[in-house]
């Protein structure tokens, strides 16, 4: 990495704001992007395609993925409705943790 800093070994992103997201990932694996290839990468990890992706429909995938429960919603915070009080928490101790 630049400067003779070390480079991290995990990158953090929310998908709230994807277009930010996809430019962090670039940025942390040193990938430059044109605006056309940012916007096609953007589309395609919009979550009503990534839901209607063929891939998760095919029959290896299906194996081992039920693609229903994996996509869930799309909706940030639908989390609430699914953990437990105590499972939150947990996650939240990790995800502190890992800071």
């Amino acid at each position: 990495m630049r400067n003779g800093a070390q480079r991290p070994k995990m990158l953090r992103f929310f998908m709230q704001d994807l277009k930010a997201s996809v430019a962090k990932v670039a940025e942390f694996l040193e990938k430059h992007l044109d605006d056309e290839v940012m916007e096609k990468i953007v589309e395609k990890c919009l979550f009503e395609n990534m839901k209607e992706n063929k891939i998760f429909h095919s029959e290896v995938v299906s194996k081992y993925l039920d693609h229903t429960k994996f996509f869930r919603k799309g909706v940030v915070g639908d989390w609430k409705n699914l953990l437990a009080a105590e499972e939150a928490e947990h996650f939240d101790a990790i995800y502190t943790a890992i800071k």
